[in-house]
């Protein structure tokens, strides 16, 4: 029993001086506060030596570290509200810290004839309908603090002619709708499948603020 005793002091001991002898663990963001689904979220954690991580809700890629920590790549999995981020030093335990985890801003859509935005108030005439095209423009804060992360693209177009409030034609190609329109008429336009291709080259699902447009035929 007696050795027992001293066993627990002795491991107490040192594990009380490993605490003292070691700073205490920091996480300093190098995007944002917060993390972002399917974004490479830079983090820098700080106070020790030998660090390594593990991580639940995420992947992660780890960068070099040095005299400033270690440099690390979180990225959280679509849909999840929150990651850890455990901590070890040479083996051992030393922290866990949780960060939200948010939604990427939706993306905003542009409609355009060569290359000068739509008035959707003013309308298009109908001999221009077939060079309606688009631009997706990010975030604007989102777009400085993950540059890499911007890359989108529609997949899916429905385009609908309406004629006397009634509908009368609906495709996916511009082209056929251009060819049936008439002045009078109304174009209604909806994006129903948005992709964003992440830092990985990876193609993720994407929110956008105006999935629907009108626009009166001239």
């Amino acid at each position: 029993m007696k050795k027992l005793v001293l066993l627990l002091m002795l491991v107490l001991c040192v594990l009380e001086n490993y605490a003292q002898n070691n700073d205490k663990i920091e996480y300093i963001h190098l995007n944002d506060s917060d993390f972002y689904e399917g974004c490479a979220n830079k983090l820098l954690i700080k106070g020790g030596k030998n660090l390594s991580i593990g991580c639940d809700n995420a992947s992660y890629v780890l960068g070099e570290g040095n005299d400033k920590g270690l440099i690390v790549l979180i990225v959280p999995n679509h849909n999840v509200g929150s990651v850890s981020v455990t901590v070890s030093e040479d083996g051992f335990f030393r922290d866990v810290k949780y960060f939200n985890v948010k939604e990427v801003p939706p993306a905003r859509i542009i409609w355009i004839i060569n290359n000068k935005e739509i008035d959707t108030m003013q309308g298009v005439p109908f001999k221009n309908i077939s060079k309606i095209a688009h631009k997706i423009i990010p975030d604007v804060d989102f777009a400085k603090k993950f540059p890499k992360e911007i890359k989108y693209r529609i997949d899916n177009i429905k385009y609908t002619l309406k004629r006397n409030n009634e509908i009368f034609l609906a495709s996916e190609n511009i082209t056929e709708i251009s060819q049936k329109a008439k002045k009078g008429d109304e174009l209604e336009i909806i994006v129903e499948k948005v992709k964003r291709e992440n830092f990985r080259w990876s193609v993720l699902p994407a929110k956008v603020s105006n999935p629907v447009i009108n626009i009166p035929i001239l």
